[in-house]
Order: structure tokens, then C-alpha cells, then sequence
């Protein structure tokens, strides 16, 4: 999630003025012994090794774990005169960060999901946007299964009973746990979905964890979308959300 949090640093120096433009980027390479086994003692690894290519199970009855995943995704931020100006193929407007630290557990949530709560509602107010007006959600949810009924809980604790009625998918049962690099790769996704009118799929959506009851996009829908909110979670307890919007928007 650390993509995230540097997204949220650089709006608030264009936000002050302090910068033009910013390139804000993440990457991660974990995949080596030492991080292989640290996540295999704390239990977080899918054990689903039979079929590698399902393994990875975002909000299904069968989660148990996440993939290990590398990856890098980068954007550019700056004022929308300024890309206007170049003639910049702008995809989304990036309009409110939220963060917060709940110290659970080391690689827990909060049950309730209380920590990401604050975060969401600090991402909704820093980008004055109401809660009715989210079309979609781009979850965290890694496919462990605390994890995943726990944003479950607290999408519902946040938007009451209009939670059952936003699509809500998680790009990691396709790319894998990314570490820093997850939530700018969610980022990035979402932006498409903005752009395309697309949103993305839960792969390995099949047997819906009667915890996880919302509604979970297992294949790609085709729908009108103009304001996204994305989740990200991180070992040790820390949370960031976004809100974006489509670059019409006013």
C-alpha cells in the first residue's frame, strides 16, 4: 500500500503548491526465501497449490491465504491546466486520501475493519464526496479470509444498506499481494475502469463467502462509473483509501 500513501503525499504538495508535477511510483520484489518463509510461519500464504492458477481466492468461501506477486505500476500526477496544456491523455482525477493506523495485530486486521472506517471516511472527506456517491470499490481484500469479512464489515459499517448495492472487485486474485506496489496497481486498474467503463474482475469469485455478502464482481461488467473508492491494507496495522473521479467530473 505504500503506493498509496505516496499518492496521497504528492496531492497534498500540489494540493499547497509546493510542487508542478509528480511521478509517483511503486515496486516490489519480494519473492525470495527470506520473505517466502517469514509468510509461510505467520500462516497468510494460500496452501491451494494443487491448482496454482486458483489459488488466490479474493472473498471466496475457499480464501486462505494470498500470492505472493511482484510488480510496479507509475503515474503521473499534476494540476489539470497543466496536463491540459501538454495535451496529456489524462485519465482520472485523484480527489481525496484517508489514512490510518489501527496496530492490531502484525499481519491482522481489526476484525471489525475499524481502522479502514476511519480511513475511508477520511478519503470521503478529503474529497467532499458523499458515500451515495461511490459507483465502485476497488478492494484490498488479499484473499485471507479474516482479512477479506473484515473490509466486508466495514464497507457495510460505512455505507449502511446501500453497501449491498456497489460493485466491489479485488484485482489481486489476478496480479497477486504486490506488497508496496498493490495499491498503486489497484490505482492504475481503477483508472482504466474510469476510462473504459469496465470494472474489473474477482477472479476466483466462485463460491461466495456467505461473510463476504456484497455485491462481488466475479466477471468483467460493463457499467457507468464516475467515482471510485479504493481500499489498502498493509502488515502492521496501517490503512490508506482513495477516492477518484472521472477526469469529466467538474
Amino acid at each position: 500500500m505504500g503506493g498509496i500513501d505516496a499518492i496521497g503525499y504528492a496531492l497534498n504538495e500540489l494540493r499547497r503548491n509546493a510542487i508542478d508535477m509528480a511521478v509517483v511510483g511503486a515496486a516490489e520484489a519480494p519473492i525470495c526465501p527470506i520473505v517466502l518463509s517469514s509468510m509461510c510461519i505467520a500462516q497468510i500464504l494460500s496452501v491451494q497449490n494443487g491448482d496454482p492458477a486458483k489459488a488466490c481466492r479474493p472473498f471466496d468461501r475457499r480464501h486462505n491465504g494470498f500470492v505472493l506477486s511482484e510488480g510496479a505500476a507509475v503515474v503521473i500526477l499534476e494540476p489539470l491546466d497543466k496536463a491540459m496544456a501538454r495535451g496529456a491523455d489524462i485519465y482520472g482525477e485523484i480527489c481525496g486520501y484517508g489514512s490510518s493506523s489501527d496496530a492490531y495485530h502484525p499481519f491482522d486486521m481489526d476484525p471489525e475493519g475499524t481502522g479502514l472506517i476511519r480511513a475511508m471516511q477520511g478519503a470521503l472527506e478529503d474529497a467532499r464526496v458523499r458515500t451515495e456517491e461511490i459507483d465502485y470499490i476497488n478492494a484490498h481484500a488479499p484473499a485471507i479470509a479474516s482479512t477479506d469479512i473484515a473490509e466486508t464489515k466495514a464497507i457495510k459499517q460505512l455505507f449502511g444498506e446501500r453497501a449491498y448495492r456497489i460493485p466491489v472487485s479485488s484485482i489481486k486474485g489476478s496480479v497477486g499481494q504486490a506488497f508496496a506496489a498493490a495499491g498503486i496497481q489497484q490505482l492504475t486498474a481503477s483508472l482504466l475502469a474510469l476510462k473504459t467503463h469496465t470494472i474489473p474482475p474477482t477472479a476466483n469469485y466462485e463460491e461466495p463467502d456467505p461473510e463476504c455478502d456484497l455485491d462481488c464482481v466475479s466477471l468483467t461488467r460493463q457499467q457507468s462509473i464516475h467515482i471510485v473508492l479504493i481500499n489498502a491494507h498493509t502488515i502492521g496495522g496501517s490503512n490508506s483509501s482513495l477516492v477518484i473521479k472521472d477526469s469529466i467530473l467538474p
